[in-house]
């Protein structure tokens, strides 16, 4: 005679690794995951779940510290991007761009292409390049303003340097596109190479430019 009592059923799912918790360092490494994504296929394309997928983070991990995608995208635009840049603009000393003009310009420069070579910057300009280019709704990151915003703060030094007589009296709002158009190529060229440029070599066409433009528009007294 057969058995009456049930055999015990056998648990035939397979057990994955358990999904991450969000740690002290997670939110350093949801930025990172989540910049190389936006950077390689755009804002909208990308889930939360690609971005928990791929630190194999549960989704509560990742809202124990983002409320959302475009929490993670502001927080991106204020530490690798304009926003992270105004910040440092609204801090510093002018003085020295009054009393010593090209070593003050060359110095920025310098720093800037410090920022260039950092890969998370690369990533995020040409996420930011990404998202300005798109005709289907209004940029997401506000580019135009931020660059509205850094060309009067130009304006404004390009006037106290003519009223100083350091240079040539002509349109400042014109003077300072001289100044940025040749800056803005350049960055270009390094957010699309897909090997880092030369420090050193990026540093000298940046003094060259310098040179060149106060040659240009300076006077005797630069």
């Amino acid at each position: 005679m057969k058995s009456s009592v049930a055999k015990p059923v056998r648990n035939t799912r397979k057990l994955g690794r358990p999904r991450k918790q969000g740690g002290p360092g997670s939110r350093s490494l949801i930025l990172e995951a989540a910049l190389e994504l936006f950077s390689s296929q755009g804002y909208e394309p990308t889930s939360i779940k690609q971005i928990t997928d791929k630190l194999g983070f549960s989704d509560s991990a990742l809202y124990g510290h983002f409320d959302s995608k475009a929490d993670i995208r502001t927080e991106l635009f204020m530490t690798f991007g304009p926003g992270a840049r105004l910040l440092e603009w609204s801090a510093l000393d002018l003085s020295g761009a009054f009393d010593h003009p090209k070593d003050f310009v060359k110095d920025i420069l310098h720093r800037l292409v410090e920022r260039w070579m950092d890969p998370r910057e690369r990533q995020f300009f040409r996420f930011m390049l990404m998202e300005s280019l798109r005709t289907d709704h209004e940029p997401i990151l506000k580019f135009g303003e931020v660059q509205a915003e850094v060309r009067q703060q130009l304006t404004q030094i390009a006037q106290k340097l003519m009223d100083r007589g350091l240079l040539l009296r002509l349109d400042p709002i014109w003077l300072v596109g001289q100044f940025v158009a040749p800056i803005i190529s350049l960055r270009l060229d390094v957010a699309f190479e897909i090997e880092a440029p030369v420090t050193h070599a990026l540093v000298a066409r940046l003094d060259q430019h310098v040179e060149l433009f106060f040659a240009t528009f300076g006077t005797a007294r630069t």
